[in-house]
């Protein structure tokens, strides 16, 4: 499994200078300090974008420093640090604005005409001009109305991000949804477009008469010779959002269309029980002869009537009729298991697919949400460990980790999946091995029988290829995800302590790719604690060894401070002393290349951390919890809701949840994901607010 951490800040590191008791500080420093270094002449370039960098990380605190930032923007010193702070603040939107369009027509909008690439793409001018809010409106406007088609896409995209902010684009909006047929590119920006206008909400109900419009225009709404067009489910979203879901259009095109309406009958489910008008038809469809009919009626009505009893017999059958190319098993088994319990009549179904080695993901997903007692589902899904598909046991290990201390029983086969072979040599979105760890981490104090297991799966690496064809590498993610569970069980993990020094001693080859490994067992070590006093001479040699060329520095002094008798002590010397080291966390933007020599953990990061596991908030961890909420709020906003999570945001969660006590800032937020509808969600909220609140 990939980590992703959210890039963020350059540091650079200078004395630190006298501060009142109680002040809050950034490296050391509070906001009036970081303001003279910017104002002072005799400051350096380094000096003053460190202190731009600094200033909006205090954000509103630094209200008295937005004249300095305005001139330094105007004068061209530290200008894109100057203007990034500015908008963190939320002022100077007279300089921003204009800087940011800039750079906004220079990056070009490649993302969404299909060039982009997810490591290549700088999305951060679109969130700064989205939080700068209604001051850049005109001159997205202006863009928006535009010769540039690519640029105009970008524009209606950023004005969407906005929301309410955006409603004097509305007419331009509406404008660019005009004839979406003339050609690809205008087809594009009418898209976003229509996505856009919903997105703004109320302030956009003028656009209402459009939308139906062009809802009632689209050839795909008339001729049932054809499927349906993603253009007709966006105008179906917008007008949901407007608050004027098109239900009887979408009910009408599906009973017409019939076989062929599968897509309006899932446009119904998604606006929920906002469809009530569509119940009586949907149930007329449940009596239709045709499986492919009754179905799609049946998951709509399942969503919009979760209460209703009629959708579940006709759901039960489909998953009996697995081969047939009309049961779109997946889906049935997806609506049911978003039922929950509610639908235990299709358990035993449900189980006879999983005894025939059904490759459908969402037949496993569905029996741990159905059974969340784990009354009947854990025998099957532990079978399913044993699958050929690694795509099967990944998803098999999450349900089993979903039910947590219920599925206790699963503990030794999800360690026998920790180093199983798979077979696999390129690289792919799941991982099994990491999911069985994570699965025998939530399962708790059970999982201390898994502890050999776990202890071996320290030394294991998987071959991969980058894309089945490049060069070969040894993947460490399920040692990493091993070292990590060791650490959740504490004390009843204390027969790994010996393994885990061992880890933090072994010697580092050239090109050390196991650098994440040895983090990973230092910080684990740290949250085994007293009990791990053995590692502490290893711990203080990595101290020692890293004072030249700091590797290790911030989790070891991050452990000592649980473990050590004069930890806490160490880590308040560290925390007070000057460094002069300069560091580049964008270098590492993505949490470290895959090869090479490990990337030092940035100055920020690691007074964050040893802040957090000291039990004390900090403006530096308050700077990662906001930039982590934003990249966890900007995915969700481009997911459809009614469909998965977006990929690797566990990972984002988690990075949240190893700031520890520091994170609180994003506990409102956190607690509003407990309440998300996929049970995932909620759990690696859950995981989080744990750790923050430990």
């Amino acid at each position: 499994m990939k980590s992703v951490i959210p890039a963020l800040l350059v540091v650079v590191l200078w004395p630190l200078q006298a501060r009142a008791e109680g002040d809050r500080t950034f490296l050391g420093k509070t906001v009036e300090v970081w303001r003279g270094v910017l104002r002072v002449k005799a400051s350096t370039a380094d000096e003053r974008r460190q202190a731009a960098i600094a200033l909006g990380c205090f954000r509103e605190d630094a209200k008295a420093a937005v004249p300095d930032l305005i001139g330094a923007v105007r004068q061209g010193v530290v200008r894109d640090e100057a203007v990034d702070a500015l908008v963190q603040i939320g002022s100077g939107a007279e300089v921003t604005v204009p800087v940011l369009i800039e750079r906004f027509r220079k990056r070009g909008c490649a993302w969404f005409t299909g060039a982009g690439t997810i490591l290549g793409w700088d999305s951060s001018i679109d969130h700064a001009l989205a939080r700068v809010g209604e001051p850049a409106v005109p001159a997205l406007i202006e863009i928006l109305n535009g010769p540039d088609r690519r640029m105009r896409v970008c524009a209606a995209d950023v004005l969407g991000m906005m929301g309410p902010a955006a409603r004097a684009s509305v007419p331009s909006l509406m404008a660019a949804c005009e004839h979406p047929d003339a050609d690809e590119k205008r087809e594009r920006v009418a898209l976003e477009a229509v996505r856009s206008l919903g997105r703004i909400g109320p302030g956009a109900r003028g656009a209402v008469p459009l939308l139906n419009r062009l809802l009632d225009a689209d050839e795909t709404m008339k001729d049932a010779s054809i499927g349906v067009d993603l253009f007709v489910l966006d105008l179906a979203t917008a007008l949901d959002r407007l608050g004027d879901p098109p239900v009887k259009k979408l009910l009408d095109a599906f009973l017409r269309k019939q076989e062929l309406g599968w897509e309006y009958a899932a446009q119904l489910a998604r606006f929920g029980p906002r469809a009530t008008a569509a119940i009586p038809g949907l149930r007329a469809a449940l009596s239709d002869k045709r499986l492919g009919v009754r179905l799609p009626a049946a998951v709509a009505l399942a969503s919009i009537a979760p209460s209703a009893p009629e959708s579940i017999p006709v759901l039960i059958e489909a998953l009996d009729h697995p081969d047939d190319e009309d049961g779109e098993l997946d889906t049935a088994a997806c609506a049911l298991g978003e039922l929950g319990p509610s639908a235990r009549a299709a358990l035993p179904a449900l189980i006879r697919l999983v005894g025939k080695r059904c490759d459908v993901e969402d037949v496993y997903r569905a029996l741990a949400r159905i059974d969340p007692e784990a009354s009947v589902c854990i025998p099957p899904l532990i079978s399913a460990l044993n699958h050929e598909s690694p795509e099967i046991v990944d998803v098999a290990a999450n349900c089993l980790g979903l039910l947590g201390p219920r599925a206790k029983a699963a503990v030794a086969p999800l360690a026998a999946v920790m180093t199983r072979d798979f077979g696999r040599e390129e690289l792919a979105n799941i991982d099994p091995q990491v999911s069985a760890a994570r699965a025998l981490g939530r399962i708790g104090s059970s999982a201390k029988a898994a502890v050999p297991a776990l202890i071996r799966t320290l030394k294991y690496r998987r071959v991969l290829r980058e894309g089945g064809v490049g060069e070969e590498y040894r993947d460490p993610s399920a040692a990493v995800a091993a070292a990590e569970v060791l650490g959740s069980l504490g004390s009843e993990a204390k027969a790994a302590i010996p393994a885990l020094i061992g880890v933090i001693q072994a010697p580092e080859p050239g090109g050390d790719a196991d650098w994440r490994v040895r983090r990973a067992a230092i910080l684990a070590l740290g949250r085994i604690g007293p009990d791990a006093k053995p590692a502490i001479p290893a711990l203080r040699n990595l101290i020692d060894g890293d004072r030249k060329r700091p590797r290790y520095l911030h989790e070891a002094i991050a452990a000592l401070s649980r473990m050590a008798p004069d930890g806490k002590d160490l880590a308040e010397k560290w925390l007070a002393a000057p460094s002069s080291r300069r560091v580049d966390w964008q270098r590492h933007a993505w949490g470290g290349i895959p090869f090479g020599r490990p990337p030092p953990l940035d100055e920020v990061q690691g007074r964050a951390l040893i802040l957090g596991v000291m039990g004390r908030t900090s403006v530096e961890v308050d700077c990662l919890t906001r930039s982590v909420l934003q990249s966890l709020d900007s995915m969700f906003a481009r997911e459809d809701s009614a469909g998965p999570p977006p990929m690797y945001i566990e990972d984002w969660f988690e990075t949240l949840g190893r700031l520890a006590v520091g994170a609180r800032l994003a506990i409102p937020r956190l607690t509003q994901f407990r309440d998300h509808p996929d049970p995932w969600v909620r759990m690696w909220a859950a995981d989080a607010l744990k750790q923050i609140s430990d």
